[in-house]
């Protein structure tokens, strides 16, 4: 694939600027909601909180969140698509911060049903809750749901705990195929490349491709414990393996994954820990089994110490990548770059101490960048070459620090690479005709370009411009 990274605008004329100079940059965006804010759907309440931002093929972000008073959300594209308050029967409290959105507004994400059934729900309803029968398990019953994500189509999963009774036995992950049937993709007990999956573990860490072809996650093996952390292909393949060699120099093993993702050709980046008699800490970004970068390095002029942990990594289908290295809450470093040649073409975006310039929206200082640890993925990178983060901001003119969800330009992208396979071709166009008449018989959203949640004329044009618009410098054609 010939991908060439390319800046635009302001971006462009910063990264040329020698790594000296670029201590602190200003950043264009977009600030797509922020705390205070009564975005519609809302109603007469105001965003308290945000949690992590998810984005669709059509390059829209979609998130869950509280208002005050007290209600839980989820947000896509442009507006409040649902709120807790607006189910009767169950009562839906509280919400968790993995969430997944689909092309036109479908969605999942996870509250507690009344009375205290941990569950997850989309645009039509209850999906799985506490107490309900393990569908296709005969004799065991839900305990819990959790980290939910969606493909573009609408398809989902998550992960949930199984018993007899009220207490976990065996932990599961769950799909909803489309047409609403839920199945279970593995569970403890099963078997990766002959190892058995442990029955307790967490396995949480998981991403799966906008075309639901390719799965990546980390999977907790039967004992022994110093070896039963490892990276799993489509539950099949087992990539990295806790206590194995890195291929980094001798004596380096690795120890522990945390987030993952992989695109639609199964390229995939990870960020892990390794063992190492250098250094006291080593956190590597890890691109299709290869160690990119690691602490004490410098990366485009500024030297991760020991004291970085990577947290948050994405890929997108034109095989480009985002990794933030985060010291704390003090200091946070979001990169982009080309998953091959990410050792050389690796550069920071966003830093915390950046003043973000969001247009009409005004300037505002980025005082962190909260890529989370609890969610499957803490960043998220769509096709167009954006990248969607929860960063706390505060207006540089001086007043108070609000959450929010934004949108900056990566330099990179293929907004016309419709069908996903990293070439901008006649193809596409097609493909996206093709979703948009299925949807035209089926009533589905696949096509839902501009993420109105209507499927007509102006999605086609839209692409049709978007298209001619990148058939050049960055994608290949």
């Amino acid at each position: 694939m010939n991908r060439s990274v390319f800046a635009l605008g302001a971006i462009a004329g910063l990264a040329a600027l020698p790594a000296a100079l670029c201590a602190q940059i200003t950043v264009p965006g977009e600030i797509i909601v922020k705390g205070g804010d009564s975005p519609p759907g809302a109603g007469a309440s105001t965003v308290a909180s945000l949690n992590t931002a998810f984005t669709t093929k059509t390059g829209h972000c979609g998130f869950t969140g509280l208002l005050t008073p007290t209600d839980g959300f989820v947000f896509f594209n442009n507006r409040i698509i649902w709120r807790n308050s607006l189910s009767p029967d169950p009562v839906l409290t509280g919400i968790e911060g993995t969430s997944g959105v689909g092309n036109g507004g479908t969605f999942i994400y996870s509250p507690t049903a009344a009375v205290g059934r941990d569950s997850v729900w989309g645009e039509d309803g209850m999906i799985l809750a506490e107490g309900d029968p393990a569908p296709g398990i005969k004799g065991m019953f839900s305990i819990f749901n959790s980290r939910p994500e969606m493909c573009p189509d609408g398809r989902s999963y998550w992960m949930g705990g199984i018993g007899p009774a009220t207490s976990t036995t065996n932990r599961v992950m769950w799909t909803r195929a489309p047409d609403g049937v839920i199945s279970h993709v593995f569970m403890g007990g099963n078997t990766i490349a002959g190892f058995a999956i442990a029955t307790a573990g967490s396995n949480f860490t998981f991403h799966v491709s906008d075309n639901s072809s390719q799965r990546i996650h980390v999977i907790q093996l039967a004992p022994p414990t110093a070896t039963d952390s490892v990276v799993a292909r489509n539950n099949t393949e087992i990539l990295l393996r806790e206590g194995s060699p890195t291929g980094g120099g001798a004596g380096e093993n690795w120890t522990s994954f945390d987030e993952v993702g992989i695109n639609n050709q199964g390229n995939w980046i990870v960020g892990a820990v390794t063992t190492t008699t250098v250094t006291p800490s080593n956190d590597v970004v890890v691109y299709n089994g290869a160690i990119k970068h690691r602490n004490g390095v410098a990366i485009d002029g500024i030297t991760i110490t020991n004291s970085y942990v990577v947290n948050g990594v994405a890929i997108n289908n034109q095989d480009e990548v985002v990794f933030c290295y985060r010291n704390g809450t003090t200091d946070q470093v979001l990169y982009f770059g080309n998953g091959p040649d990410l050792e050389t073409s690796a550069r920071r975006i966003l830093k915390a101490g950046d003043t973000l310039d969001a247009g009409t929206g005004g300037t505002w200082l980025v005082n962190e960048i909260k890529t989370s640890t609890v969610a499957t993925q803490g960043i998220d990178l769509d096709d167009s070459g954006f990248v969607f983060v929860e960063v706390d901001i505060q207006p540089t003119g001086g007043g108070a620090e609000v959450e929010a969800i934004i949108k900056i330009a990566t330099g990179g992208g293929c907004p016309g690479d419709w069908n996903g396979n990293g070439v901008t071709n006649s193809t596409d166009v097609s493909d996206l005709i093709n979703d948009w008449f299925a949807d035209q018989v089926n009533g589905s959203s696949l096509a839902d370009w501009n993420g109105d949640g209507v499927v007509n004329s102006t999605d086609v044009s839209d692409f049709i411009n978007a298209w001619f618009g990148t058939t050049g410098p960055g994608c290949d054609v």
